[in-house]
């Protein structure tokens, strides 16, 4: 299977790709697919970044799938619906990680984000 998008370079590595619950959530240059690992099939794509998706993370204890954007962090549903997506100061490059209290995310000009789970607020930040 090839699966491809539009928007910047994707590489394989530990987080460009996530397996929940017998689906496997792939991050491809600017989008989050869902591919049916019992039937292979492709059951939804999603832009979630204008330039390029780092990673996609799943939080068990918070039940959230994370997508890291060069531009934008987004939560997405099991289903494909996005559920909030926050923005910074400068693009995502310098580090993510997923927090008990929050999403961690540090942006070009080393600024540190901390995103809620439930809403994508700003808990902390510049």
């Amino acid at each position: 299977m090839i699966v491809g998008a539009s928007g910047g370079f994707s590489g394989v590595h530990q987080h460009s790709a996530v397996e929940v619950d017998g689906r496997l959530y792939l991050a491809v240059g600017d989008r989050v697919v869902c591919l049916n690992l019992g039937t292979g099939l492709m059951e939804w794509s999603r832009r979630v970044d204008p330039a390029t998706c780092f990673g996609v993370y799943w939080d068990r204890p918070h039940e959230a799938l994370i997508s890291h954007g060069e531009v934008q962090i987004s939560r997405l549903s099991l289903v494909g619906d996005e559920l909030w997506s926050a923005i910074g100061a400068d693009i995502f490059s310098e580090g993510f990680r997923c927090l008990a209290e929050g999403i961690e995310v540090v942006d070009f000009n080393r600024s540190v984000y901390l995103f809620d789970y439930r809403s994508g607020a700003v808990l902390a930040g510049p």
